[in-house]
């Protein structure tokens, strides 16, 4: 749609728009030609107020989403939690696995969801389970298993200190650093070397309880 026709029609007949904040790079319309510019004089036409915001910044970066997601595909996840002022999480519901994690020694919680943001790797997290008030320190893992030749992209999270089975629970996995790669080993006895190493990584960390 124009700027114009989205402006009349949405903003102002079906919302009754009264004022408008946008920041200083706002766009909108068919081909992007709405801009703050044409807002100014629309206002004198439909009686309605507009204000103007200046980006936030983080030192010399300005905070966007788009910014926001290029940080979290880099895997940059404490400048990303900055920006965000919180803990960056994905959400999903917990799905019966293969049982690979139980094998090695290291049950996991295996999660359904659609957030795809974040490469591949291994990184420092805490668990939030639905109608549950405390937070499980975790580590979690996002990728394709090269190990056991997986071709689905996984999110597996290993909460320590932890045996409940939660099938069917929605749970938010927050996200405080990324700790390695991805990595394809040679055998499992190599993988679960790797494994006890990342987690006795974690353990500088006194706010985790192992």
């Amino acid at each position: 749609m124009s700027d114009e026709a989205f402006l009349k029609e949405f903003l102002i007949e079906k919302f009754h728009m009264r004022h408008i904040v946008m920041g200083e790079n706002f766009r909108f319309g068919k081909g992007r030609e709405g801009d703050i510019t044409f807002l100014k004089a629309a206002s004198q036409r439909y009686n309605f107020e507009f204000s103007v915001v200046k980006p936030v910044m983080l030192e010399d970066l300005r905070i966007s989403s788009t910014h926001i997601r290029e940080q979290l595909a880099e895997a940059n996840i404490e400048i990303c939690n900055r920006m965000l002022g919180r803990t960056y999480f994905i959400e999903g519901v917990v799905a019966e696995g293969d049982k690979i994690g139980r094998q090695l020694g290291f049950p996991t919680i295996n999660v359904n969801t659609k957030n795809t943001l974040l490469p591949e790797g291994v990184f420092k997290t805490t668990v939030e389970i639905e109608n549950d008030d405390q937070l499980y320190c975790s580590i979690t893992y996002i990728g394709y298993r090269p190990t056991f030749m997986g071709k689905e992209k996984k999110v597996e999270s290993h909460i320590f200190a932890f045996d409940r089975k939660i099938y069917g629970k929605r749970v938010k996995i927050y996200f405080e650093k990324k700790l390695r790669g991805e990595m394809k080993f040679a055998s499992q006895r190599s993988l679960i070397k790797q494994i006890r190493k990342d987690i006795e990584d974690l353990k500088v960390d006194k706010e985790c309880i192992f």
